[in-house]
């Protein structure tokens, strides 16, 4: 499992609007160090996005959203 945490709260004033975009599928092994065994597996380091959450509303509230994939694998993206 791999967590990655957009910061959007810019010096707890004001939030950024813009639109974030990622891959369904991320590939990390080029990230990985060369001498390291997980580098070279078969494959690769692959990871399949399979939900995101968003906040909808200002630095002072509002409501965090989860959009996930059902356990078959079968749905709408995130």
């Amino acid at each position: 499992m791999l967590v990655i945490n957009v910061v959007r709260n810019l010096n707890g004033i004001r939030k950024e609007e813009g639109v974030v975009t990622f891959p369904e599928v991320l590939d990390l092994s080029s990230w990985l160090a060369c001498d390291s065994p997980e580098h070279h597996a078969p494959g690769g380091v692959v990871y399949d996005c399979v939900s995101m959450v968003g906040h909808a509303g200002s630095v002072q509230g509002g409501h965090y959203i989860a959009h996930c994939r059902d356990g078959l694998g079968e749905g709408e993206p995130p």
